[in-house]
Parts: structure tokens; sequence; C-alpha cells
């Protein structure tokens, strides 16, 4: 997890492994992928890891393929799981190449209403988000 200076708190991914688990998503064709901290290892027969062969970010597809997503952007993602549909990891793909920021977190939040420069009010929103540390940059609503 990081923190950024609102507080929130979440999955860090970078814009290389976003691609990366965009096209997992297609060639999966699966529903949904779940994110999180993953650890390859080879095991005896009494189930003790004799050699760890990988420790990083993974998504794993219903069917229980998956794709090695690269190092983790923090240390601090323990037990750390999101699980997104298809669609949303599509939706987060056309978001960070558009954005073009460097790295993107993931988190749940809560978003307080409120009235944008165009005097359109903005409903409160509820859900996962993806957002980058640039203050520049938008806020993807994930549900």
């Amino acid at each position: 997890m990081t923190e950024n200076k609102n507080g929130l708190t979440g999955l860090v991914l970078t814009g290389e492994q976003i691609k990366g688990l965009a096209e997992f998503a297609v060639e999966a064709g699966q529903p949904s992928l779940t994110i999180s901290q993953g650890r390859i290892g080879l095991f005896g027969e009494d189930g003790t890891e004799i050699s760890t062969e990988y420790k990083g970010l993974v998504a794993f597809s219903p069917d229980n393929s998956f794709i090695k997503l690269g190092p983790m952007q923090s240390e601090d993602v323990q037990g750390l799981k999101v699980i997104l549909a298809a669609e949303q990891v599509e939706n987060l793909a056309t978001f960070a190449k558009e954005d073009g920021q460097p790295k993107y977190c993931i988190t749940h939040t809560t978003i307080p209403a409120f009235t944008a420069e165009d005097d359109r009010e903005i409903p409160e929103y509820t859900g996962l988000i993806a957002y980058s540390e640039s203050t520049e940059h938008g806020v993807l609503q994930l549900d």
C-alpha cells in the first residue's frame, strides 16, 4: 500500500503493469481478475517451501491462470487484494494510457458531492477509484 497526502492508501501499479494486466484480461477472457501480492515457489511433499521463484504482484483469473505483474511498488501490501471486472481493467488501461502518469493507486474511498468548475453538481461516490499522485490529473471511478 502507499499513502498519499490525502491519507488514501491502496494498491499501486505502474502504467506498464496496467498495460500487462489489460493484455492478460483480454487473453484470459475471464469476467474478472484478482490482483494481489503473490509468491510463487517450489514446495516439498510436506508442504514446506523449498525456494521462492517469484515474489511480487500477481493477477489471477477465475480459471487459475495468472500473470506476474512485476515488483510491488510498495512493500506494505501484505494481504491486500483487489478484484476487478474485465470492464474495469479495460477502463483502467484506457485511463492510464490517456492520463500518462507513471503510477496509479487503486483504493476504496468516498468522494463527497461537489460542484464542478462548470457548475455541474457531482453526486457523492463511494467505491473503487484509481488516481495518480498528480493534482493536475483526474480520478477514475472504477465501479
